[in-house]
């Protein structure tokens, strides 16, 4: 017989967008659809423009790839430093 698992319910004010990742990370909305609502978000999310050279033959290789994908080649190369640095 399998135990009934309490689902908990989704909290009235997240105390930031830690702990709404947190929460989301760990419960389906699924289980919580007719709890949801329409909501507005006012978040402003900064960048930082930092220029970085790259050889030249390297330049050419990422516009192609970035162009196979339909992303630009400033956003492939934040996806590709994100992904270098979160597998340290």
């Amino acid at each position: 017989m399998k135990k009934s698992r309490r689902k908990r319910s989704i909290p009235a004010d997240f105390k930031g967008l830690k702990a709404a990742s947190d929460f989301w990370d760990n419960h389906s909305v699924a289980d919580h659809w007719d709890e949801t609502k329409e909501c507005e978000f006012d978040l402003e999310i900064k960048k930082e423009p930092r220029y970085v050279a790259l050889e030249r033959g390297l330049s050419k290789q990422v516009t192609k790839i970035s162009k196979q994908r339909g992303i630009s080649p400033e956003t492939l190369v934040n996806l590709w430093v994100k992904d270098k640095i979160s597998a340290k």
